[in-house]
């Protein structure tokens, strides 16, 4: 299990923050610089997982953040969305969701792959004009050739979509 940590990435009024390692009761979110961004970029492509004290730990951190500055969330693996649909706070309110990974499996080879879905292209967050929603179609496997489908229940796995 890799310790948790963070990179942060100022650009103008765009601070881009990439987590990677288990969050956990260990996560030290106090490695964050201070900043007066507008708009916190959270990159979440390197978690590897999480426990119910570091889930803890994430929403006091993010609370906070999300009443001084646009939140967006990108590149979610599997093992994190599960968490923004099952714990409430999670994806503060207003905060915006930009790309997650839907995990894909080949009935034919057994392989196992991760397919980046981004708003607007497999699901839609929503808007104050139009509904959330998510599209799962079977891929071609990178591996043979045959179909691989979504490993997951979609009412389940998308369901913070519909969280307000």
């Amino acid at each position: 299990m890799k310790q948790f940590e963070v990179e942060a990435e100022q650009s103008g009024e765009q601070l881009t923050l990439r987590f990677s390692g288990f969050l956990n009761e260990e996560a030290d979110f106090t490695q964050i610089p201070e900043s007066q961004a507008q708009n916190v970029a959270l990159n979440l492509e390197q978690l590897e997982g999480s426990n119910s004290l570091g889930l803890k730990k994430w929403i006091s951190w993010i609370t906070p953040v999300s009443q001084t500055a646009q939140i967006t969330i990108e590149k979610a693996p599997p093992e994190i969305v599960n968490q923004m649909s099952i714990l409430s706070g999670f994806v503060p309110k207003g905060a915006k969701v930009s790309s997650i990974f839907v995990p894909y499996y080949c009935d034919s080879c057994g392989h196992e792959e991760n397919i980046l879905f981004e708003n607007g292209s497999g699901f839609v967050t929503g808007t104050a004009a139009t509904k959330p929603g998510y599209r799962i179609d079977d891929r071609p496997c990178t591996q043979c050739g045959a179909d691989a489908e979504a490993d997951v229940l979609p009412e389940a796995y998308f369901k913070f979509l519909f969280q307000k």
